[in-house]
C-alpha cells in the first residue's frame, strides 16, 4: 500500500497498488534504506524517551540562558548594511571627523516664543548636570563674535528698508537715546498719532496699509510695534513665567537682528535643542537609558511650563523607538502565534494533551534557534526580530502532520510502537523534504546584498532545520512518555462540524474542478493588471509605528517647518566644488534643501558694506553710550495711554 500526502493536507490513506505484502504487525518486510533509518530513529526516541526529553530540555535551557546573557539588539540602520559599502565607510569617516553627528533632537513648541526659549534654556541647564547620561548639550549659538557685524547678515532689501525707517523715525530714536524710558517712548507714539491725525492720514496710520496718495510721504507708526509693546507690558505684569521679547523687531520690520542665538525654526514655531548622549557602550540598553533620562527631564519640566509641548526625535531616538516597538510587537506576535496555533489545533483535533505537546515542541524548536543565532550571529535587528513568529507558522506544520498521521494509525487499531513506526516511515520523508526545501529557500536570501536580509535568511533556515530535528526526536519521545502505555481513545476530530465542512468542500472542489481551475486562472490573469501599480515607499517614517514620540515630532517638524533631523552629508576639497555639488543636489527632485559652508557668509558683502555705511550719518549726533533707563512715571503713563486710547477710538 502506498500513501499519498501533500505538504498542506493530511488525507486519508488511498489504496493504489499493493507492491509487497505486509507482515503480521502491519509492517513491510522489505524497506528502503531511508525507512530503515527512520525506523531506527523511532525506536531510539521511544525506547529512551526519558533520556531524549531530558537531553532536549537541557539543551533548550542552556540556549535560553546563553541567549539572555549574550544576545544584543542592533538599533542603527547602518549596522544592517554591508561594511564594504562606500557610503557607509564615508559615514563612519564623517562621524569620526565631525563632532556630534549622532545626536538626540529635542523639539519644543509653545504659544509664546519667549516662553518656549525659556523652557529650552532651563532644560539645557538641567541636562548639563546629568553627566551619567548626557555628554553635551547645544541649544544656543554664541553670537558675541558677531557684535558690530550683524547688519552684514541682512539682505540688501532689508538694509534699504532699515535706512528708510531710521530716517523716518530719527527724532524718536534721538529722544530715546538721550532719555530712554517708557514714558519717552509712549509720548513719542502719542505725538506721532497726533501728527497723523492732523495731516489727515488716519486711514493709513498704525499699519492699516491703506494706499497712499501719489507723492505723499508715509508718516504713520506701525501698529504691530505698538501692539507688541502693549503685549510685552501685559505679560510682564501678569505672567510669572515672563520672557522678554523686544518689540523693536516689529518696528523695523525684521527680527533677524534681535536673534539671541537660539535654534529657532524659520516660522518661529519650534525651538530645538541638541543632546549628545553619553557613549558608555554600543549596547541598546545604554542608549535607551540616555533617551529615557532626557524624556524624564522634559516631563518634569512641563510641570513648570504647562503650555509648552516637547518631544525627543532624531536618528538615534527614531532607531531606539523603532526597536522598542519592534520588540513589543514581535513579543506580541510570537504569543499570538503560539496561542493561535494551540487554539486552532484544539478546535480541529479536540485534544488538550496533544495541543500542549504541539506547543511545547514548537517552543523547544524556537529555544534552539535563538541559542544558535546568539552563538553565530550574536544579535537581532529590526528585520530578524520577527523570525520567531515566522518559524511558529512554519514549524507547527511538521508537528501537525506527524500528530495527524499518528492519530490516524491509532484510530486504525495500531499499537503505540506500530503507530509511531508507520508515522516515521510514511510521513517523515515528506516532512524532511518540505523542511529542507523551506530552509533552502531561506538560505537563498543570503545571496542578497543587504546584511539584514542575509541574517534573516540564515536564522530562519537554521530554525527550520532545528525545528525538524526537534519534531523527529522530542515529539515522539514526549508522545511515548504521555501516551505510550495508555489505552487509546478514538479521535473525535472527524466528528466535528469543521471536519464535515471541509469534507463537503473537498467533494465540491472535486466535482466542479474545471470551474475552480477556470476561476483561479481568471483571477490570476486579472491580478496581472495590478502589477504596474505597485510602487516602492522609500520613506522610513512610513514604516514606523504611528503615535511613537520620535515619529510624531519628526513628522510635525517636517510638516510645519520644512526641517528634518535626517540629512545627508557630502564634502568637497574647495568652496568652488562645494558650490557645484550643492547645485547638483538642488537639481534632484528628492532633495528639499541644500546648505553649504558658504551659506554662513552671505554673498554680496561689498554692497552690504555700502548700505551699512549709508546709515552712519543718521547716528552722528547720538551719544556714544546710552543713558541708564529712568523709572516709569505711572501717572504720566496713564494719561498718555488715555490720550492714545481716545484717539484710536475716535479714528475707529
Amino acid at each position: 500500500m502506498i500513501f499519498l500526502f501533500s505538504d498542506s493536507i493530511i488525507s486519508r490513506p488511498i489504496k493504489i497498488k499493493t507492491m509487497r505484502k505486509a507482515n503480521a504487525n502491519g509492517l513491510h518486510s522489505a524497506q528502503p534504506w531511508n525507512n530503515a533509518i527512520l525506523g531506527s530513529l523511532s525506536h531510539v526516541t521511544t525506547t529512551y524517551a526519558r533520556t531524549v526529553v531530558a537531553l532536549v530540555l537541557a539543551i533548550s535551557a542552556l540556549a535560553v540562558f546563553y541567549t539572555a546573557r549574550h544576545l544584543e539588539f542592533l538599533t542603527s540602520r547602518n549596522q544592517l548594511i554591508s561594511s564594504e559599502k562606500r557610503y557607509l565607510q564615508l559615514d563612519d569617516e564623517y562621524a569620526e571627523a565631525f563632532h556630534g553627528l549622532e545626536q538626540l533632537v529635542v523639539v519644543a513648541e509653545g504659544p509664546d516664543l519667549g516662553e518656549t526659549k525659556a523652557f529650552v534654556q532651563y532644560l539645557g541647564e538641567e541636562l548639563m548636570t546629568d553627566k551619567e547620561h548626557v555628554q553635551a548639550v547645544f541649544y544656543q549659538i554664541d553670537t558675541s563674535s558677531l557684535q558690530g557685524k550683524k547688519l552684514l547678515l541682512l539682505p540688501p532689501a532689508d538694509l534699504r528698508s532699515l535706512r528708510e525707517k531710521v530716517e523716518e523715525y530719527q527724532e524718536l530714536i534721538k529722544d530715546l537715546a538721550i532719555a530712554p524710558s517708557l514714558n519717552t517712548l509712549l509720548t513719542a507714539i502719542n505725538r506721532k498719532i497726533s501728527s497723523a491725525m492732523v495731516s489727515h492720514l488716519t486711514k493709513g496710520f498704525l499699519g492699516l496699509e491703506e494706499p497712499e496718495e501719489e507723492g505723499e510721504k508715509k508718516t504713520t507708526l506701525s501698529l504691530s510695534f505698538f501692539k507688541s509693546l502693549l503685549e510685552q507690558l501685559e505679560k510682564a505684569l501678569t505672567s510669572s513665567q515672563f520672557s522678554y521679547h523686544s518689540p523693536w523687531a516689529d518696528f523695523f520690520g525684521n527680527d533677524e537682528l534681535a536673534g539671541d542665538g537660539f535654534l529657532v525654526a524659520d516660522n518661529k514655531r519650534f525651538v530645538f535643542l541638541m543632546v549628545e548622549p553619553q557613549k558608555r557602550s554600543e549596547e541598546f540598553n545604554a542608549r535607551q537609558e540616555s533617551i529615557t533620562a532626557v524624556r524624564h527631564r522634559i516631563a518634569e519640566l512641563r510641570k513648570i511650563f504647562p503650555w509648552v509641548q516637547a518631544g525627543v526625535t532624531g536618528d538615534e531616538a527614531l532607531g531606539n523607538d523603532e526597536m522598542l516597538a519592534a520588540q513589543a510587537d514581535s513579543s506580541l506576535a510570537t504569543m499570538m502565534s503560539l496561542v493561535g496555533v494551540g487554539v486552532l489545533y484544539l478546535l480541529f483535533f479536540r485534544s488538550v494533551r496533544r495541543m500542549l505537546i504541539l506547543v511545547m515542541t514548537v517552543i523547544v524548536g524556537l529555544s534552539w534557534t535563538i541559542g544558535l543565532l546568539t552563538l553565530t550571529v550574536g544579535h537581532l535587528s529590526i528585520i530578524s526580530i520577527f523570525v520567531a513568529s515566522i518559524l511558529i507558522g512554519l514549524a507547527d506544520d511538521r508537528v501537525v502532520y506527524f500528530l495527524s498521521r499518528y492519530e490516524e494509525e491509532r484510530d486504525l487499531g495500531r499499537s503505540f510502537s506500530q503507530a509511531i513506526h508507520l508515522t516515521f516511515t510514511h510521513v517523515a520523508p515528506g516532512i524532511v523534504t518540505a523542511a529542507c526545501t523551506n530552509a533552502l529557500a531561506f538560505y537563498a536570501m543570503m545571496l542578497a546584498d543587504f546584511r539584514g536580509i542575509q541574517e534573516l535568511g540564515f536564522i530562519a533556515g537554521n530554525g527550520i532545520l532545528l525545528s525538524l530535528i526537534v519534531t523527529l526526536t522530542f515529539l515522539p519521545a514526549l508522545l511515548a512518555l504521555t501516551e505510550g502505555k495508555k489505552q487509546w481513545q478514538k479521535s473525535m476530530r472527524r466528528d466535528t462540524w469543521l471536519a464535515g465542512g471541509f469534507a463537503r468542500w473537498g467533494v465540491a472542489v472535486q466535482r466542479f474542478r474545471w470551474l475552480v481551475l477556470l476561476l483561479a486562472a481568471g483571477a490570476s490573469f486579472l491580478c496581472l493588471f495590478a502589477l504596474p501599480t505597485i510602487t516602492f515607499d522609500y520613506n522610513l517614517l512610513h514604516l514606523q509605528a504611528r503615535g511613537t514620540e520620535s515619529v510624531t515630532w519628526e513628522l510635525r517638524t517636517i510638516e510645519n517647518s520644512g526641517r528634518s533631523s535626517w540629512f545627508a552629508l557630502a564634502t568637497a576639497p574647495s568652496l568652488v566644488e562645494a558650490a557645484q555639488k550643492a547645485a547638483q543636489f538642488e537639481a534632484l527632485p528628492s532633495v528639499e534643501k541644500v546648505e553649504t559652508i558658504t551659506s554662513l557668509v552671505p554673498e554680496g558683502q561689498e554692497e552690504r558694506m555700502r548700505l551699512v555705511r549709508a546709515l552712519q550719518p543718521f547716528f552722528a549726533g547720538l551719544p556714544a553710550t546710552l543713558a541708564v533707563p529712568g523709572s516709569a512715571n505711572i501717572e504720566e503713563l496713564r494719561r498718555t495711554l488715555e490720550r492714545i486710547k481716545f484717539k484710536l477710538q475716535k479714528d475707529s
